[in-house]
């Protein structure tokens, strides 16, 4: 009978046990598959913070890179503007010298008479000129129009004119002056900085 009962008692353990056993895998099972899943998480967390990482760095390195290029332009841009701004000082300078030296003046003055004659109508012109205008020059200026069939001319002195004539009839203007000249600023702008890059000025 003890005999009997002692196998019961074992088989009853061994079943224990054997449940037991199989708990813990299942659980083992469990928690292997648990960690596997965390260990997944971690690295696709991981992967998407180094993507990010990457993204902001780039963001970061193109901001940078744009940033130094406009900073490079708007040094270009202000080092051209200084160049421009002394390049037409100096023409400005050196067309009021033209002026005030006689035989230059006289080809300016002798230049302005024949794109007026050129495009002006028939009829008597006005002429504004500088204050400091020889009477010997303008008389050669009246003869030269005279000689050419216009009638006689009205002399203007300007005192807003440095160099240079205003030659004008029946509301139409020839501007030989210094400023009108110069009036094309584009044009004027686009001739210096030719002129300044075949010098190799850069900054």
């Amino acid at each position: 009978m003890k005999t009997t009962l002692d196998q019961m008692l074992a088989a009853i353990e061994q079943k224990r046990r054997a449940e037991q056993e199989r708990i813990l895998d299942q659980a083992r099972n469990e928690a292997a598959a648990l960690l596997a899943a965390a260990h997944r998480t971690a690295r696709q967390r991981m992967h998407a913070l180094v993507l990010q990482e990457r993204r902001l760095q780039d963001q970061a390195l193109q901001t940078a890179r744009i940033q130094e290029e406009t900073e490079q332009r708007n040094h270009a841009m202000s080092v051209i503007k200084r160049h421009l701004d002394e390049a037409r000082g100096q023409l400005d300078s050196a067309l009021l010298a033209r002026w005030r030296d006689p035989q230059a003046r006289a080809l300016w003055i002798a230049a302005s008479l024949e794109k007026a004659l050129t495009f002006l109508p028939q009829g008597a012109w006005t002429v504004r000129h500088p204050v400091d205008l020889e009477s010997t020059e303008w008389q050669k200026i009246r003869q030269e129009l005279m000689a050419q069939g216009r009638p006689e001319p009205t002399a203007q002195p300007d005192e807003t004119l440095e160099a240079g004539l205003r030659l004008g009839c029946q509301g139409a203007w020839v501007d030989g002056s210094a400023s009108g000249l110069t009036v094309n600023r584009l044009a004027i702008d686009a001739g210096l900085l030719a002129l300044l890059q075949a010098q190799g000025v850069s900054s």
